[in-house]
């Protein structure tokens, strides 16, 4: 699409939507998805590849739950997410990694915006300009239980706050590890941080991925728009990487959902016939926390236990229910994209 909803446009309408993925869509404000006014749902949702951000929110008040915002870009703002002109969006168990533009690699708050996050991941995402992860120019957003962490950007690599039209930005933060900490979020003469408490900055020790170097090249579906690498090099477990990401070029910031995979080779959606892969290095991501109680392996359907637990781990807010959580669960809620979900790392 020229303007807006390269994949979805929603104007004044309230759909539900589950379990679709919006890929390689295009346009120039919300590649992915567009909605301007009205109240859609997504869930189990994921948006990946879109140029022009996943998702743009303008004047509407949209639910993400469970979504994967990942491999999308923008030549403006927003990569992952463009929030505008009062729109209150409420992400719950979202990760957005891998998402890069000028200003506000992960998520672009405009004008008034009162987006809602909790129990999200915002890791690894890139911007030229300001906001690796998150920039808000006169805007309210609230984190609770969010992990926001390894983002870049020459200036405000986690989260910058700007006034906008005489409205400073005033985020509202509880129980969130951010680094750097929340002495280390720019803010201009206007706006600050609302600290609630319960912040933390410390490592959230996510479960290691490995990496290598593919040594064929890529190999694409037309019909299921999806792309098979391999590394020859490589002894991997049947599926074991399932649902887990890839950034394809560790030369670029760009990560990608992980469809399946076999001994030595993984499929992903999108099209990277004309990336040049081949010899270049890659790293499997993933944003389940360490314990030494046990992770769970998706792809695997094991609990996994590492010899380090992450400090993200029953370090939520103690008031967020985490009976979804499995036994044992140390009784309070997990940082993180996975926290009171089935997937949640354990603990004593």
């Amino acid at each position: 699409a020229s303007s807006c909803g390269g994949g979805m446009w929603n104007s004044a309408c309230s759909p539900s939507v589950r379990n679709c993925t919006f890929i390689g869509n295009a346009a120039n404000y919300g590649g992915g998805v567009s909605s301007q006014t009205g109240a859609p749902r997504f869930q189990d949702c994921a948006f990946l590849g879109n140029l022009g951000s996943g998702i743009r929110n303008y004047s509407s008040s949209p639910s993400f739950e469970s979504c994967k915002v990942s491999g999308n870009s923008s030549v403006s703002v927003g990569g992952a997410i463009q929030n505008g002109y009062s729109a209150s969006p409420q992400l719950a168990n979202c990760v957005l990694a891998g998402n890069v533009a000028p200003s506000g690699g992960g998520i672009y708050n405009y004008s008034g915006c009162n987006a809602q996050l909790r129990e999200c991941s915002i890791v690894g995402n890139r911007a030229t300009g300001l906001g690796g992860g998150i920039l808000n120019y006169g805007s309210r957003p609230t984190l609770t239980n969010v992990v926001v962490w390894d983002n870049v950007a020459p200036s405000g690599s986690q989260m910058v706050n700007y006034v906008c039209s005489g409205t400073p930005s005033v985020p509202v933060i509880a129980f969130s590890d951010i680094q750097g900490g929340i002495a280390g979020i720019i803010n201009d003469a206007t706006s600050s941080v609302v600290n609630v408490g319960g912040n933390i900055n410390a490592n959230p020790l996510y479960v290691d991925g490995a990496t290598g170097t593919w040594t064929a090249t890529a190999s694409f579906n037309s019909c299921l728009y999806q792309t098979t690498l391999t590394d020859t090099n490589a002894v991997w477990t049947i599926g074991e990487l399932r649902g887990k990401f890839v950034q394809p070029n560790t030369n670029s910031p760009l990560q990608y959902l992980i469809v399946s995979n076999g001994t030595a080779d993984l499929t992903l959606w999108g099209d990277f016939r004309n990336d040049g892969l081949s010899g270049k290095p890659y790293r499997i991501r993933d944003y389940h926390l360490k314990s030494t109680d046990g992770h769970w392996e998706s792809g695997r359907g094991t609990w996994t236990n590492d010899a380090v637990t992450s400090p993200c781990i029953d370090a939520g807010d103690s008031a967020s229910s985490c009976t979804i959580e499995p036994a044992p669960n140390g009784g309070r809620i997990n940082m993180g994209v996975y926290g009171n979900t089935p997937e949640a790392s354990k603990s004593l």
